[in-house]
């Protein structure tokens, strides 16, 4: 199978997808407006295209994981708490960037996972700040 990257939106979802010797991955990132989920894809896009984004190691990825384990929401996303709901998307957008797995360097399948458990857990402080 081909390995690759894709982006796409739908509405307010934005889904990403990545495979990469026969094993694919993938994720849906709900935003409250389309023009939110608009500004994802074109973040997502120029950082694969340009390859801009910092691979991080292992070390740091897990000194991530310790440091965010059993943090309130609002210090995982990197915000105040009397942050506003469109700066908490903006935080979140920022992490979904930098730990996503295809911002990683490829082929470690340990950090693949530590990204992905980072992903999860910032999935999960973000949709505790979440309107409902």
């Amino acid at each position: 199978a081909p390995n690759g990257k894709s982006l796409s939106l739908q509405g307010t979802v934005v889904h990403i997808r990545a495979e990469e010797n026969g094993k694919a991955s993938g994720m849906g990132i709900r935003f409250d407006n389309p023009t939110k989920a608009q500004d994802m894809v074109g973040k997502l896009l120029s950082e694969l295209e340009n390859d801009r984004n910092e691979n991080l190691s292992l070390d740091d990825l897990v000194k991530t994981l310790i440091q965010i384990r059993g943090m309130p929401a609002h210090q995982i996303l990197n915000a105040p708490p009397t942050a506003t709901y469109a700066e908490f998307e903006d935080a979140y957008a920022v992490l979904i960037q930098k730990y996503h797995p295809l911002s990683q360097k490829k082929g470690d399948p340990m950090i693949a996972d530590a990204s992905q458990e980072i992903l999860s857990i910032v999935q999960k402080a973000f949709e505790t700040i979440k309107p409902k």
